[in-house]
């Protein structure tokens, strides 16, 4: 194979000087042509020739005229491996197939190098072996074949100065290459090192990922096993004859996936004049004025009010799993009466800002606990309120809805004149502006939003507006 290398000619392959494909060249031909771009190149060229040379690879030499101020160096390199395919051209255009045939078709002799190129090229090659002559006739004290020796090579012994001067300035170019090399490695090493380390670091972060998605999963199984169980439960709730589920276990916010942000619960002990239309005007005022996403849940046991409740609908566990994402997505006012915990934690799991709760089911035990959840009672008389002491229920006074006169901590729910008539815009506007009427002093709607956190999620709401 041939190779040319910083010219091109029909018919043969060209290559870069440092391309990887020289590393596996052995007994192929290689034509290098030394012009002006190659001056600054030394080191590169010398070790590549070099290889080539070691290898049993026959090295073209073509100097342009007297461009490269390498020359010199690479034709004593090439010189010293007794390989003396050195020739001159004067312009690079000179170089065509048939010239390349021509060199390729030649063997050319010391002789003619030393003719042609110049005599310090051969004695380059030669000063090794003229010395080595003259050392042994010295030694013997053979005057005679000293003066043989230097006369036979006298042109080449002209050289010896020039040519040491030459050696010494290309150990310090190749030492200087060789500096650089290093400084090369070394950088090439700590660039290696620090993508390990990356590596390795990345590695460890994909193992973390792995290993908290494979507990991720396992709590999926977990939660996945436990909704299995209850779809078992309520297809036998459904299936069976006898009533309907009165009683329930609390559902406890951090202890599911809940994505609402705040959770309103009025638990009533008895009822107070105007708390339904309290409680539908809150529901309206956070989300018609204050522009939250919520959700308004009764729970009441008894079938009867469905005519008090109309028209919002009342609904059992068979109701909700009939057309549970109409209600899940489209219905914000629902009256439940059937407490079955699956709907209140698929209602929690929503991503609501508010849901309110209104407890009417009578029951010791609370629908719902966690730290979102914000507790009201609603009680309609003193005497109640201190009965719940005595049985160990101490209750806030603060968190107690009743009407004016009960309890001068509580909030209080006053009459408003001239209701029924007004328009829905005017009622809604009468309980915005409704006083408190006892200790704590501000409007009901108001207190209520500061003492929970629906304060915090209006402002950052309205902050994005």
């Amino acid at each position: 194979m041939v190779y040319l290398v910083n010219v091109e000619v029909d018919g043969y392959k060209t290559l870069d000087i440092m391309d990887s494909e020289f590393e596996s060249c052995s007994k192929d031909t290689v034509a290098v042509v030394l012009d002006e771009q190659t001056s600054n190149y030394l080191y590169n060229y010398y070790t590549v020739i070099r290889n080539l040379l070691i290898n049993k690879n026959r090295v073209i030499l073509i100097m342009v005229d007297g461009e490269s101020k390498i020359r010199k160096q690479l034709c004593m390199l090439a010189a010293s491996y007794k390989n003396y395919d050195i020739y001159t051209v004067k312009s690079k255009d000179n170089i065509d197939s048939e010239y390349i045939e021509t060199i390729l078709e030649r063997q050319p002799t010391m002789e003619e190098v030393e003719t042609f190129i110049g005599a310090d090229i051969t004695a380059y090659s030669e000063m090794n072996e003229i010395l080595l002559k003259l050392c042994d006739s010295v030694s013997v004290e053979d005057i005679d074949r000293v003066a043989e020796i230097v006369y036979q090579n006298k042109e080449m012994i002209q050289c010896f100065p020039s040519i040491i001067d030459y050696m010494k300035k290309a150990i310090d170019n190749y030492s200087s290459g060789l500096d650089s090399k290093v400084v090369e490695l070394k950088e090439r090493i700590e660039k290696v090192e620090n993508e390990a380390l990356t590596a390795k670091l990345e590695a460890e972060a994909k193992k973390q990922e792995l290993e908290e998605a494979l507990e991720e999963i396992k709590g999926l199984k977990r939660e996945i096993a436990a909704a299995n169980q209850r779809c078992d439960d309520l297809e036998k709730q459904l299936g069976a004859s006898g009533p309907l589920i009165k009683t329930y276990s609390t559902v406890n916010t951090s202890l599911i996936k809940c994505k609402v942000k705040s959770v309103l619960y009025f638990k009533e002990i008895s009822s107070v004049r105007y708390i339904n239309s309290f409680t539908s005007r809150f529901f309206e005022t956070l989300s018609k004025i204050d522009k939250l996403s919520v959700k308004l849940l009764i729970y009441d046991n008894s079938s009867i009010y469905n005519v008090i409740y109309k028209p919002l609908p009342v609904i059992s566990m068979s109701d909700y799993l009939n057309n549970r994402e109409q209600f899940l997505t489209k219905i914000d006012k629902i009256v439940i009466i059937e407490p079955n915990k699956v709907i209140l934690e698929e209602m929690l799991g929503l991503d609501y800002d508010c849901i309110i709760i209104y407890d009417r089911l009578k029951q010791a035990e609370d629908l719902v606990t966690g730290n979102i959840v914000y507790k009201y009672w609603v009680i309609n008389s003193m005497k109640q309120i201190i009965d719940l002491d005595t049985v160990g229920q101490k209750i806030d006074r603060t968190k107690i809805i009743t009407h004016v006169g009960v309890c001068p901590e509580a909030l209080a729910i006053s009459e408003i004149p001239a209701y029924k008539g007004a328009t829905e815009a005017a009622k809604i506007s009468k309980y915005v502006h409704m006083e408190n009427v006892g200790k704590t002093t501000g409007r009901v709607f108001d207190i209520i939003k500061e003492r929970t956190n629906l304060r915090s999620i209006i402002n950052a709401k309205s902050a994005k507006r």
